[in-house]
């Protein structure tokens, strides 16, 4: 028998410990010039968002919409078998968000490979997924960009989207 158990979640803790022990320990002279530099970085961070926003453009993507809402159709047939709650959002030319929450998730032999496969396909079509236990709970939560972006400028942007 072989038997061997990884604990990655303790050392995780002992780490964030230190690190609050870190921060905890600063001096006032210490916090104001952390504050100076994390003004001064995000102030850094939002000029190039600004700069990238301002060059580029959303096109609206109609298959991509379609496709997401063909997709949380699926998915709100599984909430109703497992007796979960879905919330569905999106927007043409937007942000496509769908979030599940069960108490539990049980199968049977008979649905285990279809709930793998409905649940693959998921996963292999968005890359923006978030699984987390919550304390009465299960929540999945997908999160889809359902436009394309083109640089402002560029030879096609002239080009109406097909």
């Amino acid at each position: 028998m072989f038997y061997r158990m990884f604990d990655y979640n303790t050392a995780e803790k002992q780490l964030l410990d230190r690190i609050q022990g870190k921060l905890e320990a600063r001096t006032p002279d210490e916090l104001a010039a952390d504050e100076i530099e994390t003004r001064l970085s995000f102030q850094k961070f939002i000029g190039k968002h600004e700069k990238y926003v301002s060059s580029h453009r959303r096109i609206p993507n109609r298959k991509k919409y379609i496709d997401f809402l063909h997709t949380a159709e699926q998915m709100r047939r599984y909430t109703a078998i497992h007796e979960g709650i879905i919330t569905i959002r999106a927007e043409e030319g937007g942000l496509g968000i769908i979030e599940m929450f069960f108490d539990a998730i049980f199968h049977m032999d008979s649905d285990a490979s279809h709930s793998r496969m409905l649940l693959g396909l998921l996963f292999m079509k968005y890359k923006d997924i978030s699984i987390y236990a919550r304390q009465d709970g299960i929540v999945i939560q997908v999160f889809a960009e359902l436009y394309d972006e083109e640089a402002i400028g560029s030879p096609n942007s002239d080009q109406l989207p097909s």
